[in-house]
């Protein structure tokens, strides 16, 4: 972490305590020798790296605590704290909800577009082939006299063939000169049926796509609407990310250039892709079975028979527009599940079911009142 000294005068003494809690159970407390830190300068202060030999999807709490002899004029600053997660969506936002989705605090669009824009994420890592990708969660506003229904967002993910070992290697390739190639087995469409402003909605793919090692991707989510905004974080700023580990983070790309930076380190798209284990794919899964729930139709209650399974699962309810209801995790227990419905209101339903082995199915329901 770069420590700044923005006071009035030198410290000869400054040291770094950071510490990792979970659920109330600290995990990891370092503290950093003494470092001097003339005025108006800064240093970057490294300390033994936080590393578990498996994780939970509980958050975990990061605490940063900058400390010296001296007294400080503006105590305010001097501590920093943050959240992460390891679960089942890759994102640079933060993340909220049950299950966790990315959180948009702004929505924007290039200045100068006039027939749609790319907004994506670059994603490589040396064991992702025990990973396929599902689909990208996203959201989207237009301006306050237009609407949203009608209005379409899709899903690309590219392949990314240029060689270059980070942003600031000769190499990196040209604005206008990108090698990328569409995985068109991975895309996904999505239509408004109603003004659904700066809701969070998800965008399944075609297919899932089970990803390479070491191979650079981009996933984006894209319109060809230039009244259409796109969800953004503009709370968190990857500057020191960015030139730490010298890669891209959130790009941007308009009428064939790609910016590298998006609109910058401090507004990174808040897109997030569903990931599974890529083990699973090939499956027999569950979306093979034929599923009936009773009673139905139903004015408050359904049980679903899941004869053999257990364990978490997620539950989208779209309406047959294909408007997402209500999006919640279950728990299936005793080879059934019973599912409560009288938030809902008179009408047929879908139910789409994706369990944590891969597994899906999806099922009609009428509910009466």
């Amino acid at each position: 972490m770069f420590v700044h000294n923005f006071g009035t005068v030198d410290r000869s003494d400054v040291t770094l305590q950071g510490m990792v809690d979970q659920g109330g159970t600290e995990l990891h407390n370092q503290t950093s020798t003494p470092r001097a830190i003339v005025l108006v300068t800064a240093f970057f202060i490294a300390l033994p790296a936080f590393s578990q030999s498996s994780y939970t999807d509980v958050p975990y709490e990061v605490t940063y605590i900058i400390g010296s002899s001296t007294p400080d004029d503006f105590p305010a600053d001097d501590t920093a704290k943050f959240s992460f997660q390891v679960d089942s969506v890759l994102s640079y936002a933060p993340m909220a909800g049950t299950p966790n989705r990315p959180v948009p605090n702004a929505h924007y669009r290039p200045g100068d577009d006039t027939d749609g824009f790319h907004t994506c994420i670059h994603f490589r890592d040396p064991n992702a082939s025990r990973m396929a990708a599902t689909g990208i969660y996203t959201s989207a506003t237009t301006a306050a006299d237009t609407t949203l229904d009608g209005a379409f967002l899709g899903v690309r993910v590219f392949e990314w063939a240029d060689q270059f070992t980070g942003l600031t290697d000769p190499n990196y390739p040209a604005q206008t000169a990108y090698n990328i190639t569409e995985l068109t087995n991975a895309a996904g469409e999505y239509f408004y049926t109603s003004d659904q402003q700066g809701e969070v909605i998800f965008i399944p793919m075609q297919t899932p796509l089970v990803l390479a090692d070491d191979q650079r991707y981009l996933f984006c989510v894209y319109t060809v609407d230039p009244l259409i905004f796109v969800g953004f974080d503009s709370q968190n700023d990857y500057d020191e990310h960015t030139i730490l580990y010298d890669q891209p983070v959130s790009l941007i790309e308009d009428g064939g250039t790609w910016f590298n930076v998006g609109f910058g380190t401090d507004v990174t798209t808040a897109i997030g892709v569903e990931m599974i284990p890529a083990g699973n794919i090939g499956m027999n899964e569950l979306s093979t079975v034929e599923v009936t729930p009773y009673p139905n139709p139903t004015m408050d209650r359904i049980r679903v028979p899941l004869p053999g399974l257990s364990g978490a699962a997620e539950l989208r309810i779209l309406d047959m527009g294909g408007k997402l209801i209500e999006q919640r995790r279950v728990s299936v227990a005793g080879g059934s599940l019973v599912l409560d419905v009288t938030s809902l209101s008179a009408g047929t339903y879908q139910f789409a079911m994706a369990f944590q082995d891969g597994g899906r199915t999806a099922f009609k329901v009428m509910v009466n009142k």
